[in-house]
């Protein structure tokens, strides 16, 4: 009977030991979870802090190329600083600032913006992808000491993109003045510069004066302030070369004259919904005298609107200019059933 307490006793001292054993095991697996814990979250901690260090990149040409690329397309996100130090080491590293990359972007949709409609989208965005340079994208930051670095490192200030975009267009379109300065001093090719980018009278100015193209102007920016406009013409643009606000043209006989006196023809067109020839504006929003003034011009007041396969009759009719249909089948002389008016 002695023999079977002792066993007994036995087994529960060692069942004891056990649990407490596994009691401390897991209070040490507590703390070092914990530990763990937070330990990570110092790392983490740490690394968010951190600033991005370019060095660290793998060591190839695509790596290189769109390390800087992306390092322009974010340049937001960087200071001045740190951009010019990431360009210098990545461009003496082998990176190409002018090599063009595709990448997409993001539009969202204009319906995603109203109230309740906007909760019937399954899309809200338009993607679309495009090419750039990581030197087009640093004229496209506005800031004259990065591109002025990019220019120091050989950057080529004259090479397009793949989509056919010049960086000194890019600056013309950003109405960044130092930029584009900066770009001609370094030999920047003026021809391919696109003066419709620009909507500032004294920047299109100079830039004729040193050599560019002014045929390049629209003038439509202008359209409505007679002292600017007079100014462009000045500078012998071609009227005819952009789609014209025919509303605003038509409803000023002025203004009219004016561009007929300066070259207005045949090959004018009128902007979206007016994708015709000027005889069309006349109908929309002129009057008889102004069918008068372009024949007189030598306009064809008989052309059709190619686009659409438009006869000047539909649009009168549609239109409901009686005293055009008079002028047109009694003083025109048109046959109402031919096709060709």
């Amino acid at each position: 009977m002695k023999i079977l307490y002792v066993f007994i006793f036995l087994i529960l001292a060692i069942n004891q030991t056990a649990c407490e054993t596994s009691s401390e095991n897991t209070r040490n697996s507590e703390k070092i979870s914990t530990d763990s814990i937070n330990n990570d979250s110092l790392g983490k901690e740490s690394v968010r802090n951190k600033t991005i260090d370019f060095s660290e990149i793998e060591i190839s040409d695509d790596s290189l190329d769109l390390a800087l690329f992306n390092m322009m397309l974010e340049s937001e996100k960087y200071t001045e600083e740190e951009i010019i130090q990431n360009t210098e080491y990545l461009i003496k590293k082998g990176a190409n600032p002018n090599v063009s990359i595709e990448y997409q972007y993001s539009v969202r949709k204009l319906g995603t913006y109203i109230p309740v409609i906007k909760y019937f989208y399954n899309n809200k965005y338009r993607h679309y992808s495009t090419t750039s340079t990581a030197f087009s994208e640093a004229v496209n930051t506005k800031n004259i000491k990065i591109v002025n670095t990019f220019i120091e490192l050989k950057a080529d200030v004259n090479q397009a993109s793949k989509a056919g975009i010049y960086p000194i267009n890019l600056a013309l379109a950003n109405n960044s003045e130092d930029i584009i300065d900066l770009l001609v001093q370094n030999n920047c090719n003026i021809s391919v510069i696109d003066l419709s980018l620009s909507k500032n009278i004294d920047l299109i100015e100079k830039l004729v004066a040193q050599g560019v193209n002014p045929k390049t102007i629209d003038i439509n920016f202008a359209i409505d302030d007679s002292h600017t406009l007079n100014r462009l013409i000045k500078l012998h643009p071609d009227v005819n070369r952009y789609p014209l606000k025919y509303k605003t043209i038509f409803s000023n006989d002025t203004l009219l004259s004016y561009l007929l006196r300066n070259g207005l023809n045949n090959s004018a067109r009128g902007d979206f919904p007016d994708d015709c020839p000027l005889i069309y504006g006349a109908i929309r929003y002129g009057d008889l005298k102004t069918v008068i003034k372009l024949k007189e011009a030598g306009i064809n007041i008989h052309k059709n609107c190619g686009s659409i396969k438009k006869t000047v009759l539909f649009e009168i009719i549609r239109s409901q200019r009686k005293d055009f249909l008079d002028y047109y089948l009694n003083t025109e002389k048109v046959n109402p059933n031919s096709k060709d008016w």
